[in-house]
């Protein structure tokens, strides 16, 4: 027994080999070490890259509000020129982005809430998709991928859409005065610089969202809501050009009744006495001329642009125009602007346009005067009760005269494309 005693005690000794038996240990420790660091921090970068790809691919879409199918498009494309396909598989696709509502009050989106201020992205690359986040020393472990997920939300900010937008930046840039108005249903009415009501007058934006931005100072009562500095809004559509004037005809200029056609009028246009239907079609007023409709006359377009190549627009007394802008549908061979309605040439349009002395003008469509005001007079109304914005450097409503406007902020129903630059500023919320 005393030699069995002796060898067990030699072997209890015997440290040969212990230290390939502690490395093995301390590998398998190492590389679970590794599988963490390694794989984690790669997983953090791609969330990260993720989180850019939804940020930009819901800021993008969501200046495409009135068109789903183009707003689905853009953030799909975002996301791959963020995340090449070739490297992430699709990262984006249609069904990872919703149209709907933000609350600012409650902070939460509404899928599918109207009127649609704002759009959700999510950016993903999972094993349902075939483009999961693989592991390198994880699959040691058994573990051969991870998803991998990043939401965004952008919204249109500054209150809305706005439908009744006044450039000017120095000074008044809308004045209501003498029991008139100013009133905006589904979109916001926006001043880039001074607005005043003046006896009894009012301006009004109602609908969700809607507010009364005034990036100067707001003086009188008959707000509603109360004015809100949304900040400075740039020209949505500063980079819309002059529409293309080659091979259009002369028209005829002068008194003019019955039916017209597009072309290029070069001089005075007056509808006087009398009834005037404009065909589908872009028509130019042009040599510093007007076009004028007097007392006791009308005149209906449908599917036009008119565009006032320095010529003034001018509607009088007791008299009516219903126009309504082109959808790009038309069947015409001078079609006008899809959505735009009345524009002058900027810089080189005329000072002033009005709307006068009990005048009934129903406008839909966009009426675009970057640099010249507009002017209600004298019980003159005007309505756009159908996807209309407003933009000119100033407005100026007076004695009992009324501009009502119902704006483009569910634009997805109208019956021309909306430019993306209208849906306003934008802003990552969520």
């Amino acid at each position: 027994m005393r030699w069995l005693r002796r060898r067990l005690c030699r072997w209890a000794a015997d440290d040969a080999g212990g230290v390939l038996v502690a490395s093995t240990f301390a590998m398998t420790g190492l590389l679970g070490i590794a599988a963490v660091v390694i794989d984690v921090n790669n997983a953090r970068m791609l969330n990260r890259h993720l989180q850019v790809a939804a940020d930009a691919a819901a800021l993008a879409a969501v200046t495409e509000l009135g068109d789903e199918a183009a707003a689905d498009a853009l953030a799909a494309d975002y996301g791959s020129r963020n995340m090449p396909v070739e490297a992430h598989g699709d990262v984006i696709l249609a069904d990872d982005v919703s149209l709907g509502r933000w609350d600012e009050d409650a902070r939460t989106f509404t899928p599918g809430g109207t009127p649609a201020n704002a759009v959700e992205v999510i950016a993903q690359r999972t094993g349902d998709r075939g483009n999961i986040v693989p592991t390198f020393f994880y699959q040691v472990l058994g573990f051969d991928g991870f998803d991998a997920r990043a939401r965004s939300v952008a919204v249109v900010s500054g209150g809305g859409v706005p439908c009744l937008l006044a450039l000017k930046r120095s000074g008044t840039a809308i004045e209501i005065n003498s029991d008139s108005a100013a009133r905006t249903t589904d979109c916001s009415i926006h001043s880039n610089g001074n607005m005043t009501l003046n006896s009894g007058s009012d301006a009004v934006a109602s609908g969700d969202g809607s507010q009364i931005c005034v990036d100067g100072s707001a003086s009188g009562s008959g707000y509603s809501p109360s004015p809100v500095d949304c900040g400075e809004l740039e020209d949505p559509l500063a980079g819309l050009g002059v529409p293309g004037l080659a091979g259009l005809p002369s028209q005829p200029t002068g008194d003019r009744c019955g039916m017209m056609q597009p072309g290029i009028y070069n001089g005075d246009v007056v509808i006087n006495g009398c009834n005037a239907t404009m065909t589908a079609g872009l028509y130019v007023m042009s040599d510093g001329g007007k076009f004028e409709v007097n007392s006791g006359s009308s005149v209906t377009a449908t599917g036009v642009t008119i565009f006032l190549n320095g010529a003034e627009f001018k509607v009088n007394s007791d008299s009516s125009i219903d126009l309504s802008a082109p959808t790009g549908l038309e069947t015409t061979g001078y079609p006008g602007i899809p959505g735009v309605v009345l524009m002058d040439n900027g810089g080189n349009g005329a000072d002033k346009h009005e709307i006068n002395s009990d005048s009934s003008s129903n406008i839909e469509g966009i009426v675009y005067l970057p640099d010249s005001e507009l002017s209600l007079n004298s019980y003159g109304s005007a309505t756009s009760s159908y996807c209309a914005m407003y933009i000119a450097e100033e407005f100026k409503i007076n004695s009992d005269s009324t501009l009502n406007i119902t704006g483009i902020a569910d634009s997805d129903t109208c019956d021309w494309p909306v430019p993306g630059a209208l849906v306003g500023a934008v802003a990552l919320v969520d």
